[in-house]
């Protein structure tokens, strides 16, 4: 599992700078971006992400492990 998500990581890291690299080329940082403002968009834009896998990621009840059926103690049992 943790394998997947380095290499999830690592693909998205990727991914986006190929993007910047893009960008960058096309001249578009030149005339009609500011590439401090592209970088803080970048970065707001992660912390939202982020945020937003924790929240779900809370809020989803998914069990750690499946409790097996506990045999009735002879004390629990009712009239006992």
């Amino acid at each position: 599992m943790l394998l997947v998500s380095v290499l999830t990581y690592t693909l998205n890291v990727v991914l986006v700078l190929l993007a910047l690299i893009a960008v960058q080329r096309s001249g578009l940082t030149d005339d009609a971006l500011s590439a401090p403002w592209l970088g803080g968009a970048i970065v707001v834009g992660a912390l939202v992400w982020t945020v937003a896998h924790v929240a779900v990621t809370v809020r989803a009840r998914i069990p750690l492990y499946d409790l097996p059926d506990r045999a009735v103690v002879p004390s629990e049992r009712p009239g006992a």
